[in-house]
């Protein structure tokens, strides 16, 4: 496995403020909030330390020390990329703060959320497979989805239509913000988000630029699927469904 990490640029996004959390999360960040005793971004850095992976890349922002006081106490590098307006951009802007930090010797970048709890075979699927361009898709508690959820429409031969909330079941899965990309096209993405900014501002998720770039540049980008567990943390309901799940499954 030492081979993944001589060819991954790894991106965790990790800024936000996690508002939909209420209460919980006005004093932490999402990603150190616990679920049996274990941060959430402990889930995934274990994941990831599992696969021999030795450096990774976060984005801080709101109450960013107590990240950084975490990071230490962990066996991996890390590489700080401060978004000190986090409270007034979207995670695309949070994407783009990190295009110094790809390495020309590596083949892909490899973009997560901190606040994800999923089965291992996300990773390992994202891994093995040959494609350069992989957004991971989930349909684990795919009847809960509503027209909230980002998900990605796909043809016959599961390549990517586009990125848009949900508008019906057809052909769809939710996003499950485990993303692969090639450098060129990172690189390429990096340009087309500098000039977004200057005619749309920074207040975008990631999902609606990468739409547009895909369908303005003709991008083919592939859709790989899993149906094991899956959890974006966003709310306390999806903390305490992540709970039960995790304490019923041990």
């Amino acid at each position: 496995m030492d081979r993944l990490n001589k060819k991954f640029n790894i991106l965790i996004l990790s800024a936000g403020t996690g508002s939909r959390m209420g209460s919980v999360g006005e004093s932490i960040p999402k990603s150190m909030i616990k679920i049996n005793n274990k941060e959430i971004l402990d889930y995934l850095l274990d994941k990831l330390i599992a696969f021999n992976f030795s450096e990774v890349n976060i984005t801080v922002g709101f109450k960013k020390i107590k990240i950084i006081e975490y990071l230490k106490k962990k066996k991996i590098k890390y590489n700080l990329i401060d978004i000190k307006n986090y409270n007034k951009c979207g995670s695309v802007y949070s994407w783009y703060k990190s295009k110094n930090i790809i390495k020309n010797n590596k083949k892909f970048f490899l973009l997560l959320h901190s606040d994800l709890i999923f089965h291992n075979s996300y990773l390992e699927k994202i891994f093995k497979c040959r494609k350069q361009n992989v957004i991971l898709t989930t349909d684990f508690y795919k009847e809960k989805t509503n027209s909230k959820s980002w998900m990605v429409y796909y043809d016959k031969f599961l390549k990517v239509l586009g990125l848009k909330k949900k508008s019906q079941n057809k052909n769809c899965s939710q996003i499950a913000c485990i993303n692969k990309f090639s450098i060129k096209f990172m690189k390429e993405f990096f340009d087309y988000m500098n000039k977004y900014f200057e005619y749309n501002g920074i207040d975008d998720t990631w999902e609606i630029v990468l739409n547009k770039f895909i369908q303005d540049k003709k991008k083919k980008v592939h859709v790989m699927k899993s149906k094991n567990f899956w959890f974006n943390l966003n709310t306390q309901k999806d903390l305490n469904l992540a709970k039960r799940y995790l304490n019923k499954s041990t």
